[in-house]
């Protein structure tokens, strides 16, 4: 399957539906090239996300760190809308072919 057909690339061009958690978080995708390595995602919460001032607004960016055959080492941040760091993720990650 080549990396445009895979649903993930379909659901940011708009020929899928997004899943319903990244509805409900407000997922607004800002970059993504295939084939290079990288995603930056905007979030804007509903009500329910609020901190005590009422507000989240939280851009994410992935990267694959390195990919194999079958392992990817992913890692990833998320930042305010100052671009100050207020969380960061490490993870390794499977690789499964989709049967068609």
């Amino acid at each position: 399957m080549s990396e445009q057909k895979h649903p993930f690339w379909k659901a940011i061009s708009g020929e899928l539906p997004v899943p319903p958690a990244a509805r409900l978080l407000g997922w607004k995708p800002l970059e993504a090239v295939p084939g290079s390595g990288r995603f930056r995602v905007q979030f804007d919460g509903s009500e329910q996300f609020t901190n005590p001032q009422g507000n989240i607004v939280l851009i994410g960016e992935g990267r694959v760190v390195h990919r194999g055959g079958s392992i990817a080492f992913l890692e990833g941040n998320l930042s305010n809308s100052s671009g100050e760091v207020v969380a960061t993720a490490t993870s390794t990650a499977r690789i499964v072919r989709m049967q068609q």
